[in-house]
């Protein structure tokens, strides 16, 4: 009788220790999975981060590929950019039978694009005279509310480069040509307006070319 309560007294204690063990195991297992829970899943901290944009006309003004707009003047038809490095293009209507002209906005990201005189002279170098000179672009500032553009005008026969037209190969020599260009300092980088054609389809949009720069606005 005595070796059977010692028993049941010995099997009582290793139950209690058992249950004992059992019970801090669980919460010290349920303490890990919560801290784990909290530092996964936990609402973090707020944190501060600087926008990549470069500074803007004015606070909270638009950047980037939207921070200059226009409106597109009557009978001009738009298309589809052929390149990624053009934002937006326009079909010229041709006048008395001949053929349509081309417009094309440039926006090449921020800081890229070169300096105005740069592209200047680049585009006149696009154009020869019948001696095989550069022709002399005739230049004429205009304003969109504080910012002053400039208006470029080139005529002669033009030399277009495939990357001028989109990709693929360069197409012969375009005598009797006239292109009107605008150049406009957007809040990042300068976006450009470059309009090319027979030289009576370009005359005869001149004024529509005059009220689409009229209607540019910066910095939205």
């Amino acid at each position: 009788m005595l070796g059977r309560s010692r028993t049941q007294i010995l099997a009582l204690g290793l139950g209690l220790l058992a249950g004992a063990t059992l019970f801090a195991c669980s919460q010290d297992g349920g303490s890990k999975a919560g801290a784990e829970a909290g530092a996964a899943g936990g609402p973090a901290a707020p944190s501060m981060m600087q926008s990549s944009h470069p500074s803007t006309l004015g606070g909270g003004s638009p950047s980037g590929s939207e921070a200059v707009t226009w409106t597109v003047p009557s009978g001009w038809i738009e298309q589809t950019p052929s390149s990624q490095m053009r934002r937006a293009q326009y079909s010229i209507p041709a006048t008395g039978g001949g053929e349509a002209g081309e417009c094309v906005v440039f926006y090449f990201g921020p800081g890229q694009g070169g300096d105005v005189q740069g592209n200047i002279a680049r585009w006149a170098s696009q154009f020869s005279t019948p001696d095989g000179g550069t022709p002399a672009p005739r230049t004429d500032e205009r304003k969109a509310g504080s910012v002053t553009m400039t208006r470029v005008d080139v005529a002669g026969t033009y030399h277009p480069s495939a990357m001028t037209m989109g990709g693929g190969p360069a197409p012969a020599p375009q005598p009797g040509y006239a292109m009107f260009g605008l150049i406009i300092p957007g809040p990042d980088a300068n976006w450009f307006v470059r309009c090319t054609g027979p030289e009576k389809t370009m005359q005869h949009h001149s004024a529509a070319f005059d009220s689409l720069i009229t209607s540019v606005r910066i910095g939205g």
